[in-house]
């Protein structure tokens, strides 16, 4: 396809929420186009249901408590998706710990070595009474499993055309640059490991942070050396004020090519 031909209004959504526990990522999520499917991994559905109740009948969802059953989700969606709008995984944050207790659970799993052709029990780990510890192979899990699990569901994506949005939560971490004495702070993605926070915002053409000021629901679409938001679309304001709002009705308008100019 030429460069000139492509019309960004027929190309589905993949957006990153970010922002604090609070923020309304999941209420803002669940506002894009339905039928709508969400992947919840934290259990708190409720607020989204409240929300909505009496006003849309289009959503339909999952509450997820092993990695399992959210891994063959993700791989029927490929097979069939009836949804315009999938929200999967909400958060990631937690996802990351389902992963983690699933590499947890295969220490001493016989598996096949295919580089030995022998068969062999997996590492027991290490514990701390009855905690076990996390060792490197258990954060190599989850960055393999988070990417995998995101590039099944562009995969599905790109079968189905539905919009794809997931959310995370964020860590505050502060620094000092190299010869200097002045702290600065930073806010990422909050995995297990950092690798896989750092691979994560790739995966997404549009990263929006969500946070509260003075009682109002408010978002970012720019990167301001703090959080690493970002947009496609270069007449979208930088903040928006969201709150009591319908948030896809809000961003959408930018969305189409010629409007807001």
């Amino acid at each position: 396809m030429n460069l000139n031909e492509y019309n960004s209004n027929d190309q589905p959504q993949t957006i990153l929420l970010e922002g604090d526990s609070g923020t309304g990522k999941s209420i803002a999520a669940a506002s894009w186009p339905g039928p709508l499917y969400m992947g919840n991994c934290d259990g708190r559905i409720r607020a989204v249901a409240e929300w909505y109740r009496g006003r849309r009948t289009d959503i339909d969802f999952d509450v997820f408590t092993e990695f399992g059953e959210l891994d063959e989700k993700v791989k029927s969606l490929e097979k069939s998706c009836p949804y315009k709008t999938v929200v999967l995984p909400d958060p990631i944050t937690m996802t990351s710990e389902l992963l983690l207790r699933y590499s947890v659970g295969l220490r001493g799993i016989l598996e096949y070595n295919t580089d030995t052709g022998q068969v062999e029990r997996g590492s027991k780990g290490r514990k701390k009474g009855k905690i076990d510890l996390m060792t490197v192979e258990d954060y190599g899990v989850e960055h393999r499993g988070i990417s995998d699990l995101i590039l099944d569901l562009k995969v599905a994506q790109k079968i189905h055309g539905f919009n794809l949005i997931v959310t995370a939560h964020l860590v505050t971490t502060q620094y000092t640059k190299p010869g200097g004495q002045e702290s600065n702070i930073r806010r990422d993605i909050l995995t297990a490991g950092r690798k896989a926070a750092a691979f994560l915002p790739i995966h997404f053409d549009e990263i929006y942070h969500f946070y509260c000021e003075n009682d109002q629901w408010m978002m970012k679409t720019h990167n301001d050396g703090i959080v690493a938001a970002r947009t496609s679309f270069t007449t979208m304001p930088k903040i928006f004020n969201w709150t009591k709002k319908d948030l896809y009705e809000e961003v959408s308008q930018y969305y189409i090519q010629g409007k807001k100019d």
